[in-house]
């Protein structure tokens, strides 16, 4: 899915990040695999990729964190 067709596929306020949230891009490298694991996230949610990226990352955040506190 090309993010054309997919950014029409957005619905509601769940596609834009918070006030505040530095409009600044960080692209990542994925898999085509990766990829398509994305899409099919977001489609199914109801996001745009980025919306779609941005909450995997928060999650992925907070797990890297707690077990970095349950390292120590």
């Amino acid at each position: 899915m090309s993010n054309h067709a997919h950014s029409e596929l957005k619905t509601g306020s769940r596609d834009y990040a918070p006030k505040g949230v530095d409009k600044r891009r960080v692209p990542i490298a994925l898999m085509p695999q990766e990829r398509k694991d994305l899409e099919a996230m977001a489609l199914k949610d109801g996001r745009s990729l980025a919306a779609m990226g941005r909450v995997i990352f928060l999650r992925g955040l907070q797990a890297m964190a707690a077990e970095q506190s349950s390292a120590v």
